[in-house]
């Protein structure tokens, strides 16, 4: 274990903290469906999520299956990705799971057959759209979110779907006031620009807008949560509702709202590697982080919805503003679509249409409605 994880020179922050204190969540169980971690001694799980959440996850699966130990190395999602791509290109033992929120990238991965399927015992209680052909499981998800300062703009003057803010987004009151998260800087921000123009409505004409309206271009959003807070922008688009909504609470001058057409969601999905090398263990903690028990831990510790109908969600879940329910919630799976954005020709080709359709409306007037 250790040589495997020397390249991160991490293995002692990786240790269970069996010391916490236990959890209320003894009444809830998981069902009995895998033959366990029964031979397998450990567990390595490459995440892209919080160290705190990784601690008290692996310690409450400890307090269940004491004879498994659990190694969660954390990292971005992209360095999932490219760990275990490394991994098997020097052909040295690697993670059971990979747990990311780049959709495309977990798309790639199960396009190229590095994913096991696996049908988790808990398929039934999770929402349809959560399981992905048994190859890959949503295990949480965070909405995507518009953001604007209270100051400059009144509740009542906001676009609040796609298709007012191609209209509102032409008006003198947005010029210089509008931001978003730059496509080719931000990896996030391309994903979600991608399917908002699969999404039927004339995308297009937004981002020529965008040009007339002099939009503010940012590489990541803190930066553009920045420009709303201080007033730079009065407006800013296709924001992750955790960090938007953390920014809010700690600033009341900052309001968030969905959008009411639709609302692109984004979730955390886990899938079990090709020739992963503690199998049984793999499929334990899936049915782990999908049962009702450890979407309660996972939505505690996030804030974020759970993909189980039956799970109170997380403090998100409790804001004033409602998400969208049914066909206005469109959650990016990792679907095999998705992967043609990895080829290099058809990214370059949407990153050219956007600068420009940037530049068109920078030169027309009145901009595009």
């Amino acid at each position: 274990m250790g040589k495997r994880f020397a390249k991160w020179g991490m293995i002692l922050s990786l240790l269970l903290a069996i010391g916490l204190a236990p959890l209320a969540l003894a009444g809830q169980g998981v069902k009995a469906g895998t033959p366990g971690g029964v031979g397998e001694k450990e567990l390595v799980i490459y995440a892209a999520i919080e160290r705190k959440l990784a601690d008290e996850l692996t310690a409450d699966f400890n307090r269940l299956y004491p004879g498994t130990r659990v190694f969660v190395v954390t990292m971005d999602g992209g360095e999932v990705f490219s760990n275990y791509m490394a991994d098997q290109a020097r052909r040295r033992e690697s993670a059971d799971l990979l747990w990311s929120g780049e959709a495309a990238l977990q798309a790639a991965l199960i396009k190229d057959g590095y994913a096991q399927i696996y049908r988790s015992a808990e398929s039934g209680s999770i929402f349809p759209w959560a399981n992905y052909g048994d190859m890959a499981y949503a295990t949480f998800h965070e909405p995507v979110a518009m953001v604007y300062n209270k100051r400059l703009l009144q509740e009542h003057e906001l676009p609040t779907s796609h298709r007012a803010l191609v209209k509102t987004v032409a008006e003198e009151r947005f010029r210089g006031k509008i931001g978003t998260c730059d496509p080719e800087k931000n990896g996030r921000a391309f994903t979600l620009l991608a399917q908002d123009q699969t999404s039927g409505f004339n995308f297009w004409g937004m981002v020529q807008g965008f040009g007339a309206a002099g939009v503010t271009l940012t590489a990541d959003y803190a930066e553009l949560l920045d420009r709303v807070a201080s007033g730079g922008i009065a407006f800013a688009y296709n924001v992750p509702a955790l960090e938007a909504f953390r920014r809010a609470k700690a600033d009341p001058s900052l309001g968030v709202i969905y959008a009411t057409d639709y609302t692109l969601s984004q979730p955390q999905t886990i899938l079990i590697t090709r020739g992963a090398p503690h199998p049984n263990a793999a499929r334990l903690w899936i049915d782990y982080i999908l049962s009702s028990r450890g979407q309660a831990l996972v939505a505690a510790g996030t804030g974020l919805s759970p993909v189980r109908g039956d799970v109170a969600g997380g403090w998100l879940a409790r804001e004033p503003q409602r998400l969208p329910v049914g066909r206005g919630l469109k959650v990016v799976m990792p679907v095999r679509e998705i992967t043609r954005y990895n080829e290099q020709g058809i990214r370059r080709g949407f990153l050219v249409r956007w600068q420009e359709m940037l530049k068109s409306g920078k030169n027309k007037k009145p901009p595009l409605k």
